[in-house]
């Protein structure tokens, strides 16, 4: 660890920074929790970075005990990478705000928008209403599971099927439905089953916060 640079301040931001902070690091993490991968498909998903780069800050990754490379040469994360997992929802909560004019030209991927429905929509607040709303888009499929434990969020497998939910959304992309949960404008039969269940396990407090407090701010960047 000498050759890296380092705050070298007796912090725990600035301890973590020194492992974490530098530039792709974060996203490789949000790859990884997204699914283990082998570096040729870390390259694809990352297009951005050179491939010295991504073997470098993979190797340190590894030297920090944050992923495994197993025999197949797919890399994982460890428990301990794992843990990052708070650090990035809660980015992706503070950072609410600023997506709210859209992509712009920015690159958008439908598996970005997996983890920012976990971190907008999964809490332990008991609900009155129960059941099972089911997320398709394209080979996409995520669950939202309301009941008296609070909502939970996870991805199913490609393909896979949810028996027995309480109603669906159909989205050609992720990134709309992100739109349509700020804006409650969701397009000509895009809900089925119980619409207005499908509603309430959409409604998002972090969203809807983020449209207020964000409005002015927002005008101006869009004048």
């Amino acid at each position: 660890m000498t050759d890296r640079k380092s705050y070298a301040q007796y912090c725990g931001v600035a301890r973590s920074l020194d492992l974490v902070g530098d530039r792709w690091t974060l996203l490789l993490v949000r790859e990884l929790l997204l699914a283990p991968q082998r570096f040729s498909e870390l390259q694809r998903t990352l297009p951005g970075m050179a491939s010295n780069l991504l073997a470098e800050r993979l190797r340190r990754m590894r030297e920090d005990r944050l992923v495994v490379q197993d025999a197949g040469g797919v890399y994982r994360l460890t428990e301990r990478g794992r843990g990052l997992e708070a650090v990035l929802l809660e980015l992706i909560r503070w950072g609410t705000p600023y997506m709210l004019t859209g992509p712009a030209g920015d690159r958008s991927e439908d598996r970005w928008i997996l983890l920012a429905l976990k971190a907008l929509l999964q809490d332990d607040e008991p609900r009155r209403e129960e059941g099972i709303l089911l997320i398709r888009s394209g080979s996409s499929s995520v669950v939202v599971e309301m009941g008296a434990s609070g909502r939970r969020v996870r991805v199913e497998q490609e393909g896979g099927e949810e028996a027995g939910s309480r109603a669906t959304v159909t989205t050609p992309a992720l990134p709309l439905l992100f739109r349509a949960m700020a804006t409650g404008a969701y397009a000509e039969g895009a809900l089925s089953g119980d619409p207005a269940f499908a509603r309430e396990a959409l409604r998002s407090a972090v969203l809807q916060r983020s449209v207020t407090e964000a409005r002015a701010p927002l005008a101006r960047m869009d004048s």
